[in-house]
């Protein structure tokens, strides 16, 4: 689904259309690079690149078909060293910009490079940028493309600059904005939003994910009003491990055109909250709805053995909407935004999430029962919702059934998910159903320890190589019982022992062979059994007469990163879940213990850990408990939490001694 076509942060400089204005004169100054004096940069920090300028310039229109945004975006970039293959990092060398065929009229490319002796040393046009279909593997078609130019690596010390400019019809329908930072230093960066007399926009900033306070410089001039905000020597964004989008992290400022007189003087208003936009969005939906003759049959067909309850009903309805619909996406325009019909998708048998959504919400209706479509922001890490505007808040929709015992989120996009469940990326979300009358922001359904829950216990072998094998068995519920479910249905059989030992905790486990009770997705949640062998290395070489050590970290994988006192981002850990892993190792003949650490148990805010080390018949058995009671720990409470990860991290290298035996 294509609610936003990109993750909002991005979207906003993406997505955006841009454009000259005025005559000849305005349209040369837009179309020119920034000004560039190498001489006067303060020296470099050793760091691979830095941002010198990035200006960006939206302009709102008046316009005989309805009001346009214009975005003119320049960049500057100084690149020190290139990006290596294993670097996650931004790569400054590629000058690229995505727009939409329906909604964007590209009117300037322009790159070059600067040499370090502050010479040009090559200029890139329109016409020698690459322009691609930009859609993901899982889209049929989309009107979205690419164009731009991957530079070969400059010398050291070359500045690339950019200038690009771009149209947009529609704007009313998306969220627009700017980005103070990068992972790299920034020197300089403005943005700029000029609004015509009779416009209206509204505004809001954010750095780590919550609001701050931003206020533009503001300017009233001839004709409109010029809002300004601008940042100088931003430092860099640390990547830290679990973290929430960089983009998230980085102070920006979002806005929206919230009202517009057209050019006959008569006012227009974009949804004014969230409940207006659920009435707006059921207004371009509703006539997707479409029963006919064979959605009918299908009904019928499929309830024929089902009975009257309602819950039964809508149980099998979904679930055969989840298997025999495949998703596959075709989003040119407002297909991007509104489901195709349930008449087409019920016949083509494939279709986007909103397309599944749509189909469900026709063949439910058939059925007598009600439901809504809700679009949601399905991810790792919980988006807000920031501005009531189509394109923005949401990537993904599902749909809210209304039982008379109460409404039943479900996800027909899911393959293996069951009825009255979500899949993590769905739950903990403030979700928007679409409605008539025009529904608030609701909560999903939140994810729970006691749901979505794993117990392993794996019996096994110490050799005096220091290798293990043994039988394991895996009781899976909740998100771990879909997982191992999508794993049968989407890898080759060769390749299913590998993908079930990243399922187990073991650090170093390779299943040989396996076994799953309740393979297939169940219309109700069922949990799912794993049984198999496996082998393992648990420690060094068992020698005659010497010890050798065991820790809970040769044996599982970490619990937790360790958390530094210096982060800055907040910690998202996933869904609230809990897991009870066990290993029995037997030992080899004559091999003793000598020594096992005092268990630990740490209860917080945040989670519940225990770790027990015992000396059982022939052996020892370690057993580790762990429960996230939160889905993300917020900056404001990283202390608490930075303790407890330290605490775990050295109770799982303490050791066990092994003494071994004459052999």
């Amino acid at each position: 689904m294509r609610l936003h076509q990109l993750p909002l942060p991005l979207a906003l400089l993406l997505a955006a259309a841009c454009a000259t204005t005025g005559g000849g004169g305005a349209a040369a100054r837009d179309a020119a690079f920034l000004p560039l004096d190498l001489g006067s940069l303060p020296p470099a920090g050793g760091e691979r690149a830095r941002v010198l300028q990035v200006e960006q310039t939206l302009r709102f229109e008046r316009t005989p078909e309805g009001p346009a945004a214009v975005l003119i975006e320049k960049d500057q970039v100084q690149v020190f060293r290139a990006v290596t293959g294993s670097d996650e990092a931004q790569d400054y060398t590629q000058v690229m910009t995505s727009y939409s065929q329906s909604f964007d009229q590209m009117l300037h490319f322009g790159a070059r490079v600067i040499g370090p002796d502050g010479r040009p040393t090559k200029t890139y046009g329109n016409d020698d940028a690459m322009d691609a279909p930009a859609f993901a593997d899982f889209i049929l078609y989309a009107d979205d493309r690419t164009r731009g130019v991957d530079l070969p690596d400059p010398a050291p010390g070359s500045v690339i600059e950019s200038v690009i400019m771009r149209r947009q019809r529609s704007p009313e329908l998306f969220a627009y904005g700017h980005m103070f930072g990068a992972d790299v230093p920034l020197l300089r960066s403005r943005f700029t939003v000029e609004v015509p007399d009779g416009f209206v926009i509204e505004h809001m900033a954010e750095a780590f994910g919550a609001p701050i306070e931003s206020a533009p410089r503001v300017e009233k001039l001839a004709g409109f009003t010029r809002y300004v905000w601008e940042r100088r020597n931003v430092p860099a964004l640390e990547l830290e491990q679990l973290s929430p989008p960089a983009s998230t992290m980085l102070e920006q400022v979002v806005l929206r055109l919230a009202s517009w007189t057209d050019a006959a003087g008569v006012m227009h208003q974009a949804p004014a909250d969230a409940e207006a936009l659920s009435r707006y969005s059921h207004s371009i939906m509703k006539e997707r709805v479409q029963v006919t003759p064979e959605i009918e049959a299908k009904v019928r067909e499929l309830l024929a053995d089902v009975g009257a309850d309602p819950r039964a009903r809508a149980r099998r309805l979904y679930a055969w909407t989840r298997d025999s619909i495949r998703y596959c996406a075709v989003e040119v325009g407002m297909g991007g935004f509104v489901p195709h019909s349930s008449a087409d998708v019920e016949k083509n048998r494939y279709g986007d999430c909103k397309d599944k959504a749509n189909l469900l919400k026709t063949m439910l209706q058939v059925a007598g029962i009600e439901s809504r479509i809700v679009t949601i922001f399905s991810d790792q890490w919980p988006e807000p919702f920031r501005l009531p505007v189509l394109a923005g808040n949401f990537n993904h929709a599902i749909l809210l059934v209304d039982l008379p015992t109460g409404p039943v989120w479900v996800d027909p996009t899911t393959r293996t998910t069951p009825f009255d469940d979500l899949p993590p990326g769905d739950e903990d979300r403030f979700a928007l159903p679409i409605s008539a009358k025009g529904d608030p922001l609701t909560p999903t359904l939140a994810s729970d320890p006691a749901r979505e829950r794993r117990t392993t216990t794996a019996e096994l072998t110490l050799a005096p190589d220091g290798t293990a094998q043994g039988a394991f068995t895996a009781e899976l519920n909740g998100f771990y019982a879909d997982g191992v479910r999508d794993l049968l249905l989407s890898e080759p059989e060769a390749r299913r022992p590998e993908a079930v030992a990243k399922l187990l905790p073991l650090d170093d486990a390779r299943v040989a062979r396996f076994t799953v009770d309740n393979a297939t997705p169940p219309e109700e949640v069922t949990p799912a059994t794993v049984k198999g062998e496996l082998q393992t290395r648990v420690s060094a070489a068992l020698r005659p007469g010497s010890d050798a050590l065991v820790s809970t970290r040769a044996i599982f994988h970490p619990a937790l990163p360790v958390v530094t006192p210096t982060r800055k981002a907040p910690v998202v850990l996933g869904p609230r879940q809990a897991s009870v892993d066990t290993v029995i190792l037997k030992l080899p003949a004559g091999t003793t213990v000598t020594r096992t650490p005092a268990p630990v148990e740490l209860d917080t805010q945040h989670l519940r850990y225990s770790l027990v080390w015992t000396v059982v018949d022939g052996g020892v058995r370690l057993t580790r408990e762990q429960t996230f009671k939160v889905r993300v720990v917020p900056h404001a409470e990283l202390a608490a939490f930075i303790d407890a990860s330290a605490r775990i991290a050295a109770a799982e290298e303490q050791k066990v001694v092994l003494h071994g035996g004459d052999r």
